[in-house]
């Protein structure tokens, strides 16, 4: 049995890039509230001052809580890489991180792995959303590949296709909440059927 770890250094070299993308996203998510907010304002037509200027103190508040959540969220992401531990057995796999449930994958559950360059490897089980992700900063990561590469057949993804999946992950999750707001706030029925359909397709493609 051998375990891995990553290696000490490994956040506070990427925790700059972490803290732009958490910015990025936040900023992306904000203004599509603020626009959300603005467009309800007007529909309703109302005159009072009292509106734009709730509208200013829920801006404030949530950039506010953004800070802090991104602060929050960066310890956090510290903690779960530095206890992250890759397990390779004889007849399994298993990854133990705080934060996160212990996933085991027997050598007869593995269904694929895929490894994405510069981005390492994804061990998949035959059980819907069970998967191990072994980042390629990991300690020793040829010999972990070899090891893995005795246990199933190794799939090699372009890093073109790997970001192209990311992308359209996260497309999809900000596109979700959307439509559900505005399902529940349009009032023109072909509006609400396309982004009904939008909003069915989009949960079928994450399933």
């Amino acid at each position: 049995m051998s375990e891995y770890r990553l290696p000490p250094t490994l956040y506070a070299e990427a925790r700059t890039k972490i803290l732009v993308w958490a910015l990025l996203i936040g900023a992306v998510i904000g203004g599509a509230g603020i626009w959300i907010g603005i467009t309800w304002i007007q529909a309703r037509e109302g005159d009072s001052w009292l509106e734009p200027f709730v509208l200013f103190f829920v801006v404030v508040a949530a950039l506010i809580g953004l800070s802090f959540g991104v602060a929050l969220g960066s310890r956090r992401v510290q903690r779960s890489w530095a206890s992250y531990r890759l397990i390779l057995a004889e007849n399994s796999i298993k990854r133990v991180q705080d934060g996160y449930p212990d996933v085991i994958i027997l050598n007869n559950e593995i269904s694929k792995i895929t490894e994405t360059e510069r981005r390492g490897l994804v061990v998949h089980s035959v059980t819907p959303y069970t998967y191990i992700g072994i980042p390629l900063a990991i300690q020793e990561y040829s010999k972990v590949r070899s090891e893995l590469e005795k246990k199933h057949a190794i799939d090699k993804i372009s890093r073109a296709r790997g970001k192209l999946t990311l992308v359209l992950t996260i497309t999809i999750g900000l596109f979700i909440p959307m439509a559900l707001l505005v399902i529940f706030l349009a009032a023109n029925k072909y509006v609400v059927v396309v982004m009904g359909v939008g909003f069915a397709s989009s949960c079928f493609s994450l399933s």
